[in-house]
């Protein structure tokens, strides 16, 4: 069910000041908002993309009031970052959601997989073609560029913690797509025509770094369980 809030969400730090004390005022205008934020979160529903989008604008300035309310050591910090937490859940429940199916999420875990068998050239074809088919490779376009992309899976992200010299990886609450690894495979998805997905899908790139994920992996039981999936002329 929509949710009709007693004010314009849209308007919630879309600051439009000049001068500092300007940018002051309109930061405590905001935090006298809090209250009613919190009840707008706590009866929304996410049901589609739109709904998700006007989510995760919400806590992009959610997020970006916890910096003001935390460097300037405000007592409303614990509701802002509160209320930014309970958005963040929201949008990882429907993130959750809209994966792939069990099947697709091997296939995909299979392309983006950095290694392959010199044989597998038609099966990677016959995957690209069925993800293709269920709009999860698409195209995305950011800054007059555009990426050919894979979605439908949810990795962890690298953050700037470290346990001796292993970065830790953390969850993140947003849709992710990944480009595709393989020069191959992106010569043979140029040849198809594709969908537009949503520009907000967080791109992620697959290396060791702060917002990367690593390589998925993929066992010898989930390489017998691909042969039973790809069409029998096709296995290797």
């Amino acid at each position: 069910m929509a949710i009709t809030p007693v004010f314009d969400i849209a308007q919630f730090g879309a600051y439009t000041s000049v001068t500092p004390a300007q940018y002051r005022a309109e930061i405590q205008a905001d935090l006298g908002l809090l209250d009613k934020i919190e009840l707008v979160i706590s009866q929304f529903k996410i049901t589609d993309q739109k709904t998700f989008d006007t989510v995760m604008m919400l806590k992009g300035r959610l997020c970006s009031l916890s910096c003001y309310t935390f460097n300037n050591k405000l007592p409303e910090n614990d509701k802002v970052l509160e209320l930014s937490s309970l958005l963040g859940k929201k949008m990882y429940a429907w993130t959750l959601k809209n994966l792939a199916s069990s099947e697709d999420n091997l296939l995909i875990r299979y392309l983006l997989w950095n290694k392959r068998y010199s044989a597998d050239r038609k099966v990677r074809e016959w995957i690209i073609d069925r993800l293709i088919e269920k709009n999860l490779i698409g195209f995305i376009v950011r800054n007059n560029k555009k990426d050919i992309v894979v979605r439908g899976i949810h990795c962890k992200v690298g953050d700037n913690t470290f346990t001796g010299n292993s970065r830790q990886y953390v969850r993140t609450c947003g849709p992710q797509c990944f480009r595709l690894g393989w020069d191959m495979d992106v010569e043979y998805v140029q040849t198809k025509e594709l969908i537009e997905l949503p520009s907000t899908l967080d791109l992620i790139f697959m290396q060791d770094g702060k917002g990367c994920a690593r390589h998925p992996k993929i066992t010898r039981q989930d390489l017998k369980r691909l042969m039973e999936i790809v069409p029998v002329d096709l296995r290797f």
